[in-house]
C-alpha cells in the first residue's frame, strides 16, 4: 500500500483563516451598509419636510442647512452623519474592488465624507449677520462637499469610460455629476453678494436647487454603490496591471 502524504499547504487551502471568513463578511455587507444608511438619511430629512411643526423651512426658499438652527436640529445632524457613514462603506467596497483608483477620486470621496460630518458639527450662520468662525467652518464644509462628489464622479467616469463592463455605470455616474454644476453656480453667485454686499443674495428658489443638488447627489451614491457591488461580482484579472 502506497503511503498519501498530505502537504501543509493543502490544509490551509481547505480551512480559511478566522480573518479571511470576517473580511469576507465585511466586504459582502459594506453595500447593503451603505445603502441602507443612504435611504435612512434620506427618510429623515424627507420627514422633517413632511412635518412643519419639525422642520418649519420653506423648501423653496430655506436652506438644508436651516434645519440644523431650528430645535429639532438632531434629525438633520444625525442624517448627515448617517449618510457619512454609508459613503465611507462604499468608498471601502469600491476600492476594494478597484472602482476607485488613483489619489485624486479617493481624497475626493474622503473629503465628501469628512464635510457631511463637518456641516453637522458647525451650525451656520444667519445670511445676514457677521460671519463667526463656527459658521466659516459650516460654509466651506458645505461648499467642499457640494463640491467632492460630483468631482469625484466626473473623474470615476473619466478613468473607466473606455472600459467594456463598467462603461455604462461610469457614463451615467459622469452624467449625474455634470447635472451638479449648473446647480451649484447659484451659491456660489450669492455667497460674493452675501459677503459684498450684506444682502439676502439672488432672488431664486435656492432652497430648490439646493434639494436637487441633494437628489442628484443620493443617485450617484445609489449608481456607485451598484458600481461596487458588480465589481464585487465581476473577476478583474488586469487589476494589478492597471
Amino acid at each position: 500500500m502506497q503511503a498519501e502524504t498530505i502537504l501543509p499547504d493543502s490544509l490551509h487551502e481547505t480551512r480559511p483563516t478566522a480573518f479571511h471568513r470576517t473580511t469576507t463578511l465585511a466586504n459582502r455587507l459594506l453595500v447593503p451598509f451603505g445603502l441602507a444608511a443612504v435611504a435612512i438619511a434620506t427618510v429623515m430629512v424627507v420627514v422633517l419636510h413632511l412635518l412643519p411643526e419639525w422642520g418649519g423651512v420653506n423648501p423653496i426658499t430655506g436652506m438644508l442647512s436651516d434645519y440644523g438652527v431650528r430645535p429639532d436640529a438632531w434629525v438633520f445632524d444625525t442624517a448627515l452623519d448617517i449618510m457619512s457613514l454609508g459613503s465611507v462603506a462604499l468608498l471601502v467596497k469600491m476600492a476594494w474592488h478597484g472602482v476607485v483608483r488613483g489619489r485624486v477620486p479617493f481624497i475626493l470621496m474622503v473629503s465628501w465624507c469628512v464635510c457631511l460630518v463637518g456641516i453637522a458639527s458647525f451650525t451656520k450662520d444667519p445670511n445676514t449677520s457677521a460671519q463667526t468662525f463656527r459658521g466659516a467652518l459650516h460654509l466651506y464644509s458645505t461648499a467642499a462637499a457640494c463640491f467632492s462628489l460630483p468631482v469625484a464622479g466626473m473623474v470615476l467616469g473619466w478613468q473607466h469610460r473606455r472600459d467594456p463592463e463598467w462603461r455604462r455605470l461610469a457614463w451615467t455616474t459622469q452624467s449625474l455629476a455634470l447635472i451638479s454644476v449648473p446647480c451649484f453656480l447659484p451659491f456660489v453667485i450669492s455667497f460674493f453678494i452675501i459677503r459684498i454686499t450684506h444682502s439676502p443674495g439672488l432672488a431664486v428658489p435656492t432652497g430648490l436647487v439646493e434639494r436637487l443638488m441633494g437628489v442628484v447627489d443620493i443617485a450617484i451614491l445609489v449608481v456607485l454603490a451598484v458600481w461596487a457591488h458588480r465589481a464585487a461580482r465581476t473577476p478583474r484579472p488586469n487589476l494589478a496591471a492597471a
